[in-house]
């Protein structure tokens, strides 16, 4: 993982003002209403600004955590104290599985580096690492807001940790972190 400057660990360590973001990967987002899902992300960001948070964490993930990261930039424009962090799981080869078409990657590569910290946790992929970066996101915020058409029930006692929404909704769930679900 990336060596942080000082400014990017006090920014990593402030959980109160800092909120992440979990959801589907294209496929499980509404076609018809791409649209409308972003007006609700655009108004969850806003009324988490208006509550305090400057810190958004995504997980550079096509679908949701990208459409949460093109948000967090647009609406930087108009709340420029906020923060846009990107948290890659991995680097080398990671835009070569499935999840990525051609448009994703680039909308993806765009986020990165216009975000005013970005990183991959390791270099190379390895059994674990988009937990471990989901992982990562949480002990990093006081809470979660994602698109999540399951059930929330936590994870305790759950040997099969499901996908990595489930995952995370889930374990935000066991944390006490407030979620915010824009799944309706």
């Amino acid at each position: 993982m990336k060596n942080f400057s000082q400014w990017e660990n006090d920014i990593l360590a402030d959980q109160e003002h800092a909120i992440c973001f979990s959801g589907h990967r294209p496929s499980k987002l509404p076609d018809e209403n791409t649209s409308l899902l972003i007006s609700h992300l655009d108004r969850a960001i806003i009324s988490q600004v208006q509550q305090g948070k400057r810190i958004f964490i995504n997980g550079c993930m096509a679908g949701f955590d990208i459409l949460a990261g093109e948000s967090v930039l647009k609406l930087r424009q108009i709340h420029p104290h906020i923060l846009c962090i990107t948290v890659a799981p991995f680097r080398i080869g990671y835009f070569k599985n499935k999840n990525w078409t051609a448009d994703w990657k680039k909308r993806a590569l765009e986020v990165y580096h216009a975000s005013d910290i970005a990183f991959s946790l390791t270099e190379e992929y390895r059994p674990g690492i988009y937990y471990a970066r989901n992982d990562f996101m949480l002990a990093h915020v006081s809470g979660i807001v994602c698109y999540y058409t399951g059930r929330i029930t936590g994870t305790k006692g759950k040997g099969d940790k499901g996908g990595g929404t489930q995952y995370t909704v889930n374990r935000a769930f066991d944390l006490d972190l407030d979620i915010y679900n824009l799944h309706k």
